[in-house]
């Protein structure tokens, strides 16, 4: 197993949120994530998974403030690791940033970095490739459908029951009839990504 620990520390404050990827405000939502953090005194984690060559580096690079070589570009085959951290007052807030290569057959390693303790400040992006749209709603299905069953085996029973009672109450309007038994909650905060739509464009062009 290939795993790339760089430990370089990044600073989003000093990002520049024009970058390539800002369009999605994936910049916001590891802020926002480290803002979570600093209310809870924890240490978050992020962890990116896709499609092989997606652009999941891209994403990863943008995240922690690194310039995308396109000539230095490597396949990632294993884990990839970072971290952004931000002083505030006496406050160190940290941000770890995972992304797991070889798209679903590699899925199993994200047991080496959550367990049933830290997993409720665990939070995913799955990346999918828009330039071959024929394979995108199966990607999505098979990726959702492997992570739901590694979370339910990293998790306890109290602990599956906990996050769907959790859920269920964000839909107080949905409770009082059966739309709400037919809804499958899914265990963790998912952002789903369509990337490189830009070689979709030039296909059609």
């Amino acid at each position: 197993m290939e795993i790339n620990n760089k430990m370089k520390q990044s600073n989003l404050g000093e990002m520049n949120e024009n970058d390539q990827i800002s369009s999605f405000n994936l910049i916001n939502f590891a802020k926002n994530m480290i803002s979570i953090s600093q209310k809870r005194m924890e240490e978050r984690n992020l962890i990116i998974l896709g499609d092989k060559i997606s652009g999941k580096t891209t994403i990863f690079n943008n995240l922690i403030g690194v310039s995308s070589q396109k000539d230095n570009y490597s396949t990632t085959s294993g884990i990839n690791f970072n971290y952004i951290r931000q002083q505030i007052g006496q406050k160190k807030v940290i941000l770890n940033v995972y992304e797991i290569g070889g798209g679903v057959n590699n899925i199993e390693l994200i047991k080496t970095i959550i367990n049933n303790n830290n997993f409720r400040n665990t939070a995913f992006i799955i990346v999918l490739d828009f330039s071959k749209p024929s394979g995108v709603l199966e990607s999505l299905k098979s990726f959702l459908f492997d992570l739901n069953n590694l979370l339910k085996e990293l998790m306890s029973n109290d602990s599956i029951a906990e996050i769907i009672e959790n859920k269920k109450n964000k839909f107080p309007d949905r409770n009082t009839n059966n739309n709400i038994k037919r809804l499958n909650f899914f265990p963790a905060e998912i952002i789903v990504v369509g990337n490189k739509y830009d070689y979709l464009e030039k296909k059609d062009m």
